[in-house]
């Protein structure tokens, strides 16, 4: 049985299924385990990452810096949207919560891989914030 609670009061996803249980529970004992249920990242935050990635490989390829000098890697190249999301965002990610897709982001775990990328980018003189509901609108 799921439900969510808003304004102090219990509310059933399945109303007829909930009338149904406390039916079937009339007389017992109950107790009721209360999760905090953590959603995942939003549409919004999805496309405001999409278009951080733009504006990160954006400013970054503007100051002449390349994956290389950005991460220390062997390879040499110029930064695009892709690459600021597989090989900068991504394992942040998954070195912060083991999470292979942006999918299974919590809202609260993409602001904190954001401020993670955006402190170690910012030692490169660069700061993009994140985008904000004005800035997609702007697209």
């Amino acid at each position: 049985m799921r439900g969510k609670i808003e304004n102090e009061k219990l509310k059933p996803k399945n109303n007829q299924q909930w009338q149904q249980t406390l039916q079937s529970l009339n007389g017992k004992e109950v107790t009721i385990d209360i999760k905090k249920h953590k959603n995942t990242r939003t549409q919004r935050q999805n496309r405001a990452m999409h278009k951080l990635f733009r504006e990160l490989s954006q400013q970054m390829n503007e100051q002449g810096l390349t994956l290389q000098q950005v991460l220390r890697t062997d390879v040499e190249t110029m930064m695009t949207p892709k690459l600021v999301k597989e090989v900068i965002w991504r394992p942040v990610q998954k070195a912060m919560y083991g999470k292979e897709s942006t999918t299974q982001l919590t809202t609260d775990e993409v602001d904190k891989v954001f401020d993670v990328i955006n402190k170690h980018l910012g030692k490169h003189g660069i700061h993009v914030p994140f985008p904000s509901i004005e800035t997609l609108m702007e697209e």
